[in-house]
């Protein structure tokens, strides 16, 4: 190559370097599968991608949506794949006929927007009406919420399958204190913190990065190898203020469980009234062992005739499936639970005498 010529290529790869890629996408496009290292098919994982992309492309690789795992089609690809996901917050049509599992084009539109904002950050109204809006949040509750009406759903002679109670994903209804179901004449205004102190929701604690490619950012996760984001709970304006977090099981000075013990975690304290509240249910045959599942699963087939029993079933299945233990809204799970055994063992929410000052100062 003649010298002038070889130095007008290197001048042209050095200005490709520097402005990144600026071509304009056009004619039919067919997304590729969409995996965590699908973007390199026609990127260079060291030219095209900032910093930044390349940390997100490395811990997505690390959450439970980046592994396939979760992934299911029919009814189930609104949420568990990528083409599905975008048919469904945009009403199109998704013509190719092929789900992936959930990639970075789930959330992100980088061709269409021209960045990485995310594909809608618009407020998600819940199953009872409830309307959740925590600014970018508001994408993770496309899918996180627990998709019944419980006013409607639980009501008298209502039949029982194992799949009965809210969507597993019920984390944003949980985290506002909604729609689970809540017995007349109990005080269920008793909302943690967290249902009005964390501005931006999920991503305020699950994108805070602790460890770079492990715990927050992209992988989502708060805990992994029995290592746990307690970083994301100590930040300015957070628990900074009071005691530093070093464990999510943080003692609690409120005997929850009744158990006599009031120095045990809080997470402790709602498994206790977890399992007591399933052994009633379980007692009550409103319960039944499932060996598939190997888990314990609402009893299917069975009618039952009150509608408040079958809350007992729906509040377990709400606080137990939710997954935080009671770290995303102490207050609420604690009263949800304490109703709902009240009942169970007496016919009264309020049967069992319980401070309701304790519920509503607890944090």
């Amino acid at each position: 190559m003649k010298p002038f010529r070889f130095a007008a290529f290197l001048l042209a790869v050095v200005l490709l370097m520097a402005v990144g890629c600026d071509r304009e996408i056009t004619g039919n496009v067919e997304q590729a599968p969409i995996s965590s290292n699908s973007c390199f098919d026609c990127h260079d994982y060291g030219i095209d991608l900032g910093t930044k992309v390349k940390l997100a492309m490395r811990q997505y690789e690390n959450s439970q949506h980046g592994s396939g795992e979760n992934m299911r089609t029919g009814s189930c690809a609104g949420c568990h794949t990528t083409e599905g996901f975008i048919e469904r917050i945009t009403g199109e049509d998704i013509t190719s006929g092929a789900y992936n599992a959930v990639g970075c084009f789930a959330c992100h539109d980088p061709h269409e927007n021209g960045d990485f904002r995310l594909r809608t950050t618009e407020p998600v109204e819940l199953g009872n009406d409830a309307i959740y809006d925590r600014e970018e949040s508001n994408l993770c509750v496309q899918c996180h919420h627990g998709r019944r009406d419980v006013r409607t759903y639980v009501e008298d002679s209502v039949e029982l399958s194992n799949h009965f109670g809210p969507h597993y994903s019920c984390q944003s209804d949980m985290l506002i204190g909604e729609n689970a179901y809540e017995y007349d004449g109990y005080d269920y205004d008793v909302n943690s913190w967290h249902s009005t102190g964390v501005d931006e929701g999920c991503v305020n604690c699950h994108f805070e990065v602790s460890v770079a490619y492990d715990l927050g950012g992209h992988t989502f996760k708060m805990e992994a190898d029995e290592e746990e984001n307690t970083g994301a709970c100590n930040v300015e304006g957070c628990h900074v203020n009071d005691t530093e977090i070093e464990d999510f099981d943080r003692v609690t000075d409120y005997d929850f469980d009744g158990d006599g013990d009031d120095t045990e975690g809080v997470q402790t304290e709602i498994e206790d009234l977890v399992e007591e509240l399933e052994t009633l249910l379980i007692n009550a045959g409103l319960l039944e062992w499932v060996e598939e599942e190997e888990a314990w699963e609402p009893t299917e087939d069975l009618v039952v005739p009150d509608a408040d029993s079958a809350g007992a079933v729906f509040n377990w299945s709400f606080v137990h499936e939710e997954g935080s233990h009671g770290i995303h809204n102490t207050r609420y799970a604690v009263a949800l639970l304490k109703s709902s055994i009240n009942y169970m063992e007496t016919g009264d929410p309020n049967g069992i005498p319980a401070s309701q000052s304790e519920l509503l100062t607890a944090h």
